[in-house]
Order: structure tokens, then C-alpha cells, then sequence
């Protein structure tokens, strides 16, 4: 979950989930109720609900939160369904944090395509990432060009099928303030 950059002392955020029974048998639910803290407090959905084969349930969760009691001005953490964790993550108007976090490549065993995510932590103007050889910096190819993507995680897919070995991914930010912000990810393609 999402709860993106908190500005104010004390700010309140709903993040819906959509809770999906993907199994042939009815599922009982219910969330375990983290350990309550000063700084930040949920509110869950109370009650074990029920949920019939195929079926889905949008949920709210609630979220308090008093910045000025804050440790550390990123938090993130884990709620529980069912003892699936849910992650969360936010961060406060005092955080130096990157544009961009987190780049992740993994290879589908189904279609031999390579599925790839980060996290844009703010709205820009544009998102590039490309390869290089991590022996020799010569440009490999383009994986991704965005124009203005939205915060939170971008993910897709890409071929490549010829470009075994070792990396760097440049993941390039381009602001609306004409700003940009570069940052490089060492990456390995089996």
C-alpha cells in the first residue's frame, strides 16, 4: 500500500485493497491488528469476512499518522491478511529520499520475456532506463521511455533475449522543473 508523502503534523490517508478468493472453496479473512504506536495508528476492517469461490471485496484501510512523533522519516512495515503480509510505505515531507527506488529484473518462466518494476516515488516528465555492458559502458538497448508516469510502481515486460550477463541499468528522471535525476542499478540477465 501506498500511502505516498505525508506534509502535514498530523495527516490521515485510505488506501483500498481488493481482496480476491482465488480459489474453488469459500476463504475466511481477517486482518491482524498491528501493534499501536503514538506515531502511527490503522484502523482495519474489524470483523473475519467471508468470501466465495472467484469472488472479490474492496476493503479500507485506514491510516494516522503524527509526524512530528516520527523516528524516521521513511517508515514502512507490514500489515497482515491471514498471515499474508501486505506491505505499506510512506514517507514525510523532511525525507531525502530518491526520485526512483528499487529496480527489479526477473525472468518469466512462461514466455522467457524478463518482467521488471520500480518504485517512482514522484510524478515526472519522463522515465528512461537503459542498458549498458558492465565491462565496457557501451549502450545495449532501451528498456523503457515514459512520458509522465505517475507515482508508485511502474512494472512490465521486455524481451531480451540476446543479452545475457552482466549490466547496469541507468534509470533516468526527467522533472516537470526541468531537473533531472540519474541513478545506476547493477543487473544480471541469465
Amino acid at each position: 500500500m501506498q500511502f505516498g508523502k505525508l506534509e502535514k503534523i498530523n495527516e490521515q490517508r485510505i488506501e483500498r485493497i481488493v481482496v480476491e478468493n482465488i480459489s474453488d472453496r469459500a476463504q475466511k479473512y481477517s486482518f491482524s491488528l498491528p501493534k499501536q504506536q503514538q506515531d502511527i495508528r490503522f484502523q482495519l476492517p474489524p470483523q473475519t469476512f467471508t468470501l466465495a469461490p472467484k469472488a472479490k471485496k474492496e476493503l479500507e484501510v485506514k491510516m494516522t499518522v503524527r509526524t512530528s512523533q516520527l523516528d524516521q522519516n521513511i517508515k514502512q512495515g507490514y500489515l497482515y491478511l491471514n498471515n499474508i503480509p501486505l506491505p505499506y510505505m510512506f514517507l514525510t515531507e523532511t525525507a531525502e529520499i530518491p526520485e526512483a527506488m528499487g529496480l527489479e529484473f526477473t525472468l518469466s518462466p512462461i514466455d522467457s520475456a524478463y518482467q521488471y518494476q520500480l518504485y517512482l516515488v514522484e510524478n515526472a516528465k519522463k522515465l528512461t532506463i537503459d542498458l549498458y555492458d558492465a565491462t565496457t559502458f557501451a549502450f545495449v538497448t532501451n528498456v523503457l521511455e515514459l512520458k509522465e508516469p505517475s507515482t508508485g510502481v511502474i512494472e512490465g515486460s521486455v524481451e531480451l533475449n540476446e543479452q545475457k550477463g552482466e549490466y547496469i541499468a541507468n534509470i533516468k528522471i526527467e522533472k516537470e522543473s526541468d531537473e533531472t535525476y540519474d541513478y545506476q542499478v547493477p543487473i544480471w540477465l541469465e
